[in-house]
């Protein structure tokens, strides 16, 4: 086992040359001769070294690290963007760190790490997440990305689903299931995404002759909360016939709490459709119709953007929506 860490002197003791040389030969675009690069590489190889992203941050240069500010964990889907996110910023060499708001649910605190650590940008991945850590960003200058909804200031890029189209898509696929009751259970009134699919499910079923029996939003997005949800529409509203979940999760609690509690059968009493496609989805025990939010095509786009302001500057980046699809299961009838 080695017995300390292997600085930069050991490899210019080893490879001959000054400390200086070291810096240069992993600094990119700095001057530094072929065989001084060589002999350095060589020595760097021998005793396993790797150059010290913080250090170089100090000195000015991009430490590589770049901020995930998410807000929760309780949806699934909200996983699936981390990794998404953290490969593809794996494949630019650079390093993700995760910043989450504290127990109060303030993001304040958590984000002056961001500051400490010279993070060299940030993506904002939390769409029910305030926009005080926007503000935060843009205070300490870092170059930031949203991811999940919009800026109302128009300050920073957003990159997000047509979460529009997603209510859309599964008005049409119900309606065209037989469905003629249906109803809403939503996330975070906050959430621009949840409001934003409600919006275009009730717009589209309104457009098709069919009128909704209700909506409700919830304090999250857990398994918990459908499962309570779906349990106060149907105790209200007992005729419907069908439920759009704002995302995978409360469709799955909802799922279970009319089987359990109701005794109803899906899709035979119920259909549902959620939303964002997470693995659950198809276990044998849900097999959800749902919508699929294209996870790798955003981080891809969040990824095309910071490149963009961290060369062009902010003003550059430009906001993009991608579009979703509809992955029918069993959980409706024209399936």
């Amino acid at each position: 086992m080695q017995d300390k860490r292997i600085t930069s002197d050991d490899v210019a003791r080893l490879a001959g040359v000054s400390r200086s040389a070291v810096s240069r030969t992993f600094t990119p675009g700095a001057s530094v001769s072929e065989s001084t690069r060589n002999s350095v590489i060589a020595a760097a190889r021998k005793l396993g070294y790797r150059p010290n992203a913080l250090a170089r941050s100090l000195t000015g240069q991009q430490s590589g690290l770049v901020a995930v500010v998410m807000a929760e964990f309780a949806n699934p889907y909200e996983s699936q963007v981390f990794y998404a996110l953290t490969q593809a910023l794996q494949k630019l060499d650079k390093v993700s760190m995760l910043v989450t708001p504290d127990e109060s649910g303030d993001i304040n605190n958590s984000l002056q790490l961001v500051g400490a650590y010279q993070v060299d940008s940030a993506i904002i991945a939390a769409g029910s997440l305030s926009l005080q850590a926007t503000q935060i960003c843009l205070t300490m200058g870092i170059p930031s990305v949203l991811m999940g909804r919009d800026d109302p200031f128009g300050k920073i890029c957003s990159v997000q689903t047509d979460n529009r189209m997603a209510g859309r898509l599964a008005a049409e696929h119900l309606v065209n299931s037989g469905a003629q009751r249906p109803a809403y259970i939503g996330g975070r009134p906050d959430g621009q995404a949840s409001q934003e699919r409600k919006q275009g499910f009730l717009d589209s079923l309104r457009d098709q002759g069919v009128e909704p029996l209700g909506h409700c939003d919830n304090p999250d997005y857990s398994y918990q909360s459908g499962y309570q949800s779906a349990l106060e529409l149907l105790q209200r509203r007992p005729e419907i016939d069908s439920l759009f979940c704002a995302c995978d999760a409360l469709a799955f609690g909802a799922m279970d709490a009319i089987r359990q509690q109701l005794g109803r059968k899906t899709p035979q009493d119920i259909q549902f459709v959620g939303a964002d496609n997470v693995p659950m989805a198809e276990w044998p025990g849900y097999q959800l119709t749902t919508i699929s939010q294209p996870v790798e095509l955003l981080a891809q786009a969040v990824m095309e953007n910071l490149e963009i302001i961290l060369t062009q500057g902010q003003a550059m980046a430009r906001s993009r929506r991608v579009a979703p699809w509809l992955v029918s299961r069993a959980t409706t009838r024209n399936s």
